[in-house]
């Protein structure tokens, strides 16, 4: 699936030249987005909520604890049965020579009560990739009561992509401050 990204990076620089894109990818598809991203220079930026990173697919301990819906989920997506799931997604964790490889900046949400994710993964983002800035929200998976918060976060990374040699807006860093306030340590 990371070579979807560049397949559509192809498409549209066959369109119209462009020097680097920003992804925007939602939990597994955020996980799909850093494997892109470690592979691919065109993705300049990248912004996340709630990505898988390694954790979720390699800690057998954590695996009884993930809600059902999100396995059905994953064995009707992956077309395996949910006993086969474990095994079969493992290999989907990044390891630690992709999550280096990754030059963009990387803005996360983590949430503190994420029943999906153990907080291990958030961490692991923060810990191996430089330039990686994780937020975290005391909420649930994909920080549904931080909607405001994600939509100034999103606004402020993708701000800060569009002009990186040049300060913020002024609306925009209106909206950093706001952000700040909202945010959580993760440990």
């Amino acid at each position: 699936a990371p070579e979807r990204f560049s397949a559509l990076l192809d498409s549209v620089a066959g369109r119209q030249p462009f020097q680097s894109a920003f992804a925007m990818a939602m939990s597994f598809g955020g996980t799909v987005a850093l494997k892109a991203a470690a592979r691919d220079s065109r993705i300049g930026g990248l912004l996340s909520v709630g990505p898988p990173i390694r954790h979720f697919f390699q800690d057998r301990e954590w695996w009884p604890r993930v809600p059902q819906t999100t396995k059905d989920a994953l064995a009707v997506t992956t077309r395996m049965s949910e006993q086969a799931l474990p095994e079969a997604l493992a290999p989907l964790a990044l390891e630690d020579s992709e999550l280096a490889a990754i030059d963009a900046p990387v803005t996360a949400v983590a949430s503190l009560r994420d029943e999906i994710l153990p907080t291990a993964d958030p961490l692991l983002l923060r810990a191996k990739v430089p330039s990686a800035r994780v937020v975290a929200y005391d909420d649930v998976h994909g920080s549904p009561r931080h909607l405001l918060d994600t939509r100034l976060l999103t606004f402020a990374a993708l701000t800060e992509f569009s002009s990186p040699r040049r300060p913020l807006l002024v609306g925009a860093a209106r909206f950093a401050t706001q952000l700040r306030r909202s945010e959580r340590n993760l440990v």
